[in-house]
């Protein structure tokens, strides 16, 4: 015993890979604001500086990890230093262990340890694990795969049930209900992506014969398919008794989550290069308030212990996400469903701009041309680039919005 009794911390490679992974989220998380598309976006980065809080959050943590993380061996217990937790065992609570390709876990009768395979000495530990404990990977497999689980399935689903009413479920009933879960959220996953790729190529595809008359013509479509999807990802986990989750919990059940930050982006996306919108602070209160809503909407799940503080990160993570959505599915709606009557002004041209980088994006410098909003650079399609070729004016039409956020139309 003596010999397996000590500190671990993780090799060098692996602390320095964690090192720069956090560095470089770090650096993602303050990037957008150097390098905005519009100069005239700099009110909305203020006020999205908040929600890009947790990914600065998260680069932070993995950054500090490899200095945190230390796994400690004695005489009579087993503890995990994380950054955001720690966690110990007495051997006498050690139920067994199971291992991965990346990890060695060791179990109690209600939490866990997670032993990187990037330990120091994770032979030796590897090697004493097995010699002290039981290895839970071993059992039978019905016991391994459906026992535990389901245990924590009948507390969280029929532990108010009357007494005498049979809960007895088969394991041939779970394992087809557990297919069914993960078939539905693959196609679930399939049809996000076929979404979001449609909205993100839609100034081709809707400029396209190939589906000029068909349902993916049209840009309001391609809007109600992302918004119904992000509540399609809602109500599924709150339906599927306990099959489908919101997040990865390692329990072999799919999640939903995945999709929803790519879901809101897109839609985001499409607002700053389709829509001149003239002043933030209405649609950012619109869209922290839809994200507020949707985050309490997830997070009321049984799936969430508020005991932990990853409950608290992915609350974080759902808040940002769903009020990348809001804004997305603000900013659209106020101008698709927009019947007002636009008034009309006449701008001077100063300058045409063409940025080129991932996403080519074309613009008109114009000189003041609205006694109160002072939006001088104005987002424009590449036909209209070439169109304005020579001009010296643009005709500007400005929009009331269907939620009363202004918008204009550069003709």
């Amino acid at each position: 015993m003596q010999d397996i009794e000590g500190t671990y911390k993780l090799v060098k490679k692996a602390s320095q890979q964690s090192l720069i992974i956090g560095l470089v989220g770090i650096l993602l998380s303050i990037t957008p604001y150097f390098f905005l598309i519009r100069a005239e976006l700099l009110e909305a980065a203020l006020y999205l500086s908040f929600f890009l809080i947790p990914f600065l959050i998260l680069g932070l943590v993995v950054t500090i990890h490899p200095f945190i993380y230390q796994v400690t061996i004695t005489e009579k217990s087993i503890s995990l230093k994380l950054p955001t937790k720690k966690r110990s065992f007495s051997f006498d609570e050690i139920r067994g262990f199971r291992t991965s390709p990346g990890y060695i876990y060791i179990y109690s009768k209600r939490k866990k340890i997670a032993i990187s395979a990037y330990t120091e000495g994770i032979d030796k530990i590897r090697n004493w694990v097995h010699r002290s404990f039981v290895n839970l990977d071993a059992l039978p497999q019905e016991e391994n795969d459906f026992a535990g689980k389901f245990n924590a399935f009948f507390d969280r689903h029929f532990s108010n049930l009357d007494n005498e009413e049979n809960t007895d479920i088969s394991l041939a009933s779970y394992q087809k209900q557990l297919s069914r879960a993960k078939y539905v959220t693959k196609i679930y996953n399939i049809i996000c992506v076929i979404c979001i790729i449609w909205l993100f190529l839609y100034p081709y595809i809707g400029n396209s014969s190939f589906f000029a008359d068909t349902f993916f013509d049209s840009y309001k479509n391609a809007f109600i398919s992302i918004v119904v999807l992000i509540i399609t990802g809602i109500i599924l986990p709150k339906i599927s008794n306990g099959f489908i989750k919101y997040s990865n919990k390692e329990d072999n059940k799919p999640y939903v989550s995945s999709m929803f930050l790519p879901l809101g982006a897109v839609l985001t996306l499409r607002v700053l290069l389709d829509i001149n919108l003239l002043g933030y602070s209405t649609i950012l209160l619109y869209s922290g308030m839809i994200g507020l809503l949707l985050t309490i909407t997830v997070m009321t799940s049984k799936e969430f212990n508020v005991k932990q503080l990853k409950t608290y990160l992915q609350g974080v993570f759902f808040l940002f996400s769903f009020t990348i959505f809001g804004y997305g599915t603000i900013g659209i709606g106020n101008f698709l469903y927009d019947e007002s009557m636009p008034k009309i002004y006449r701008a001077k041209i100063i300058k045409r701009e063409m940025y080129s980088g991932k996403v080519i994006t074309y613009n008109l410098r114009v000189e003041k041309w609205h006694e109160t909003f002072s939006n001088d650079r104005i987002n424009i399609s590449r036909n209209k680039y070439r169109e304005l070729e020579g001009e010296d004016s643009v005709t500007i039409y400005l929009k009331e919005g269907k939620l009363g956020i202004p918008w204009l139309i550069p003709n």
